[in-house]
């Protein structure tokens, strides 16, 4: 999934969608140049865009950031649709370096991805091509991200595919394993804090119940954002 960066402290609607439309006709002039200007080599990279994604760059294709090794990206809907941004993908890490910024063009190695505008309620989806397993065994559980879903499948002529197993994600308490944390332990710990909590009223009764429901389901779902 992807989710644009926005800024609610940022310029007006307006004023963005004019100097993008500026720096688009720029950029237009800039291409049809036989002799670009120096302070022009790089200007197509001002009209970048930051798309986030529901993943862990060091934990799924950690080579794109240690050696600079480039995987063929694309979005997966909307194909019939020309793309209108240039983006380069950050994960939900807390490093800064979680961003890929080096991608598969259609004369070579770019700086930016064509995706399309995404709305605030759309669920946009983008692949990540040729990492095999060899990325996850790299990856080695970077910030505590488990597995991803992964699916099995063979190909034949008479079925043309038929998928043999789905490998369910990691859940958290199956990621805290590997730091000696043990969900079980953790829940009875907090309950017991909540519990005296209680008894100096300190907390109310429905307010416990409430954290350690939640808690409980946290540990047993997805260790990224959703499902």
């Amino acid at each position: 999934m992807i989710q644009k960066m926005t800024d609610p402290d940022g310029p007006s609607p307006l004023a963005e969608w004019l100097c993008n439309k500026i720096f688009i006709q720029i950029n237009e002039i800039v291409e049809r140049m036989r002799e670009v200007p120096d302070d022009l080599q790089a200007f197509h990279l001002s009209l970048r865009q930051t798309y986030f994604a529901n993943f862990s760059l060091f934990q799924s294709v950690p080579d794109s950031w240690a050696i600079d090794q480039l995987f063929p990206i694309m979005p997966l809907q909307r194909l019939s649709q020309k793309p209108d941004v240039m983006a380069t993908i950050a994960d939900i890490t807390c490093d800064s370096g979680g961003e890929v910024s080096s991608f598969v063009g259609e004369h070579g190695r770019t700086k930016y991805l064509p995706p399309h505008k995404v709305s605030a309620e759309e669920d946009y989806y983008i692949g990540f091509f040729m990492i095999g397993a060899y990325q996850e065994i790299l990856g080695d559980m970077h910030n505590l991200f488990g597995d991803t879903n992964a699916v099995h499948i063979t190909f034949n002529k008479k079925t043309k595919y038929k998928i043999d197993s789905i490998i369910k994600v990691d859940a958290t308490w199956e990621s805290l394993k590997y730091v000696q944390y043990k969900g079980p332990e953790i829940l009875k710990q907090v309950q017991e804090t909540l519990e005296k909590k209680v008894a100096t009223r300190k907390v109310s009764f429905e307010e416990t119940s409430h954290f350690i429901e939640l808690l409980d389901k946290m540990l047993v779902s997805y260790t990224y954002l959703g499902e």
